[in-house]
């Protein structure tokens, strides 16, 4: 159980119910160049659709917008992201930069104070952005297929 997360959860979307959690969906990632983050405005832990997924408090999710992640992240799904958890190399991060450009891609390290950021498409250029404008990179835990997402009542 990497990260403390059920395998038969994520690879078949069984029921798990030790430590299972309500996630919110607090906003969009535009997993494309030139896209601004979209925050939905409501209360902490709060929002119109949610996810049941095992995690800590700090956890949220975000759907997916953009093609720059296909084929494994699409359009109208969700990721989970856990702030609290250690980015590394090759793994998929949200970074969110300082004029609310937010970006889902994959991590590829940081070089001359430069933050490396690839995607899955290859029709997308790498991204090198300077560290001082990045707002966060938080590490993607999970991907959640459109049909786990709850719309909330």
């Amino acid at each position: 159980e990497p990260h403390g997360y059920d395998a038969k959860w994520l690879i078949g979307g069984g029921i798990y119910k030790a430590g299972q959690k309500k996630i919110p969906i607090v906003g969009n990632t535009q997993a494309g160049p030139d896209k601004i983050w979209f925050d939905m405005g409501y209360p902490a832990g709060q929002g119109d659709a949610y996810i049941d997924f095992p995690a800590n408090d700090a956890t949220y999710g975000l759907m997916v917008v953009g093609s720059s992640m296909d084929p494994y992240y699409r359009e109208g799904e969700a990721v989970i992201v856990d702030p609290k958890a250690e980015p590394m190399t090759g793994e998929v991060v949200v970074v969110r930069m300082h004029d609310d450009e937010v970006m889902l891609k994959v991590f590829t390290g940081i070089r001359d104070d430069k933050v490396v950021l690839d995607s899955l498409n290859s029709g997308y250029d790498r991204q090198l952005r300077p560290m001082q404008d990045v707002v966060f990179i938080h590490q993607v835990v999970a991907k959640v297929t459109s049909a786990k997402i709850v719309k909330a009542p």
